[in-house]
């Protein structure tokens, strides 16, 4: 067999042509999700709702407030730092 210019290109271009094929077809398992119109709508309509929610009750914080600077509720604030620092700092919490 003569090697030359010409056979060098052919061989490349086969070459090229194989490994381009085998990129080009990834083994990609499909899986059928079910999804009812109803049921997507239904969920958008609650994340809705749930992000113009707060996560604290302004009312409980507005009331809580106005109590401490009437005097109805007094805070050791020594109490309070270790509280905040236990629960935080060191995840001592409840939630646990």
């Amino acid at each position: 067999m003569e090697i030359n210019k010409t056979t060098a290109v052919i061989k490349t271009q086969q070459a090229t042509n194989n490994i381009e094929t085998k990129i080009a077809k990834p083994n990609v398992k499909q899986t059928k999700v079910d999804v009812h119109i109803g049921d997507v709508q239904m969920l958008d309509e609650a994340n809705a709702k749930l992000n113009k929610m707060y996560e604290v009750d302004l009312e409980k914080v507005k009331q809580v407030k106005q109590a401490i600077s009437d005097g109805k509720i007094t805070l050791n604030l020594a109490s309070l730092s270790k509280a905040i620092t236990d629960e935080h700092l060191l995840g001592n919490g409840k939630d646990e």
